[in-house]
């Protein structure tokens, strides 16, 4: 941390519920806004739409299905390595996806 001043600002990147924060604990922030430019582009506006319809289909998940195993493979599921690919590319995972 520097010398001049007792706190950081980290660098952020917001896209709805989902909240990113960079920070080099002052050693660099001009590295901690490229770092936050490269997760920009990562990490679209589909993240933040996806987080707002995944939170409501939590919800309703928790109280739909009562198996817990099978409740968790499901929560699980939509946050797989897939889903993540297709949000880089902008698309919507829940078009065509069964509701609990």
């Amino acid at each position: 941390m520097p010398d001049y001043c007792n706190f950081i600002v980290p660098a952020t990147v917001k896209r709805g519920p989902l909240t990113i924060a960079v920070s080099t604990s002052g050693a660099s922030p001009a590295m901690a806004r490229a770092i936050r430019k490269e997760l920009e582009g990562l990490y679209g506006p589909a993240f933040g739409k996806y987080l707002k319809e995944l939170q409501k289909r939590r919800a309703r998940t928790l109280s739909a299905v009562k198996d817990p195993g099978e409740r968790e493979r499901f929560l699980k599921s939509l946050a797989s390595d897939r889903i993540l690919k297709m949000l880089r590319k902008g698309q919507s995972p829940f078009s065509g996806k069964r509701k609990p």
